[in-house]
């Protein structure tokens, strides 16, 4: 088997389709396989795998939960049953438009042993309207094609605003994986960390270089129902928190200097504090004190001056009062 596809879904039986099928038009003169880990839908999600396993007999292997099992026991419980030399993944309601991404990128990992990952480009389409647009500042990738490791891995631990890999565009080698994941199975396995890509996409990063191919293969999609797009602020607060403490463990892990992360902790430390000062949620706000000690680093005016009003409960509640007033204020009429 030349390349195994990951396929995790949730209640996803409006898009689940389209996403196998531009799996299954891939131009390969090599086998692969579709592994589909779908988490316990209530939906139709299983049965239209079904039919399409029907349809296209023995390239979908599907594992259905019978319990809801969360993105990483789900996504993870499925990486090590790919039998691929090496492996890509694609998110149940994103599609492939490069028909020949596959054949492109193995190509390139069998011709190169110094690389462990190549990537590709992309574009982001809005689902509410349809319009589609590249997720780079001017359109254009703005970190090298083909990145070394440590620098590489400091790259991606400061969570620059364009991402450095988006992994549904990605194809990296089965036997890396699994060495880093026996190696460091808590930080793939931790359900406090929330992300199953930032591990990942780090550790490799250790341990070969990373190639960036500028055709764009994946159109990710963004609808309102995503966590990261969450009106929610305790919500948002737990998958960012989570991200920061894993964040915090690659970087001992990687031994990746820490002054170059003091202005990335910074930049988390305020984002956290204003979803607990909009939430007036004590409980996170006190979890985020305790937390940010390991940090190392020196909070901004801003996150000073929202520390000062939130220590006092009637200062919090008022400021509160007058930014959702003036949020109010500042909305379009209808």
């Amino acid at each position: 088997m030349k390349v195994s596809v990951v396929v995790v879904t949730f209640n996803q039986q409006n898009t689940i389709r389209e996403t196998l099928l531009s799996i299954l038009r891939q131009n390969c003169d090599f086998p692969y396989e579709i592994l589909v880990a779908d988490d316990a839908s209530s939906d139709n999600t299983p049965q239209i795998v079904r039919q399409l396993q029907q349809q296209f007999p023995g390239k979908i292997q599907l594992f259905q939960n019978k319990t809801n099992k969360g993105i990483l026991n789900n996504y993870y419980d499925c990486m090590i049953k790919c039998r691929g030399e090496y492996i890509c993944d694609l998110a149940g309601d994103d599609v492939w438009i490069d028909p020949d991404k596959l054949s492109l990128q193995a190509s390139l990992l069998d011709n190169n042993n110094d690389v462990v990952l190549c990537h590709t480009n992309w574009i982001c389409r809005n689902v509410e309207n349809g319009k589609s647009f590249s997720p780079w500042n001017k359109q254009k990738y703005p970190f090298p094609h083909s990145a070394t490791q440590n620098s590489l891995t400091q790259l991606i631990l400061t969570h620059p605003p364009e991402p450095v890999v988006h992994l549904c565009t990605a194809m990296f080698r089965r036997d890396a994986f699994i060495k880093l994941y026996e190696q460091y199975k808590p930080l793939f396995r931790n359900p406090q960390y929330f992300v199953e890509d930032l591990q990942l996409v780090t550790l490799l990063s250790t341990v070969g270089k990373f190639r960036f191919i500028d055709r764009i293969s994946l159109e990710y999609r963004i609808h309102d129902r995503s966590v990261s797009n969450s009106p929610r602020f305790d919500k948002i607060f737990d998958l960012y928190f989570g991200s920061v403490k894993l964040t915090r463990q690659l970087e001992l892990v990687t031994k990746t200097p820490h002054r170059s992360l003091t202005k990335t902790y910074r930049r988390f430390f305020h984002f956290l504090l204003m979803q607990t000062f909009h939430a007036s949620d004590s409980g996170r706000k006190k979890l985020l004190m305790q937390e940010a000690t390991q940090w190392d680093f020196h909070p901004s005016l801003k996150s000073k001056i929202v520390l000062l009003i939130s220590s006092n409960k009637r200062a919090w509640n008022l400021t509160r009062q007058l930014w959702q007033f003036l949020r109010n204020l500042s909305k379009p009429k209808r």
